[in-house]
């Protein structure tokens, strides 16, 4: 036998067959946990027919009526009403006329998203506060 030469298996370097287990194991958590992302990227350019039909459309002509539904308040008017009113100015405009409304203003979005995070920021800082303040009495304490 040679001297210097060993053939033990590495324990810090992995095999080959290791890495492309890992590379595998990767690649499907990834899409595993991007797919989902994308269905709802692709639910908010749906109409709303198309984002609750079932089976689930996959081929569909994309709206931005969800994004107008979100940030604008509508209101039904009669068509004698809409007729009256001109041409819409807005591409927001001419989604709720054709729907049979007109905006009526800003939604409460952004007021409704900042209660959201004082909610949410607020109720884990009061669980980890209460979370440290019993391990320490776990600690401390048989």
């Amino acid at each position: 036998m040679r001297t210097g030469l060993s053939t033990a298996h590495s324990v810090v370097e992995p095999t080959p067959a290791a890495k492309w287990l890992a590379m595998v194991v990767v690649i499907l958590y990834a899409f595993v946990t991007l797919v989902p992302l994308g269905w709802i990227l692709l639910t908010s350019i749906k109409s709303p027919p198309d984002s609750i039909s079932y089976p689930p459309k996959v081929v569909f002509e994309p709206s931005m009526e969800g994004y107008c539904n979100l940030f604008t308040t509508r209101t039904r008017q009669t068509p004698e009403y809409i007729q009256s009113l001109g041409p819409p100015q807005t591409m927001c405009d001419e989604i709720t006329r054709a729907r049979g409304m007109v905006i009526a203003g800003p939604s409460n979005y952004v007021p409704r998203f900042l209660n959201s995070l004082i909610i949410a920021f607020g109720s884990t800082f009061c669980s980890v506060v209460l979370g440290v303040l019993a391990a320490y009495g776990f600690s401390r304490f048989r």
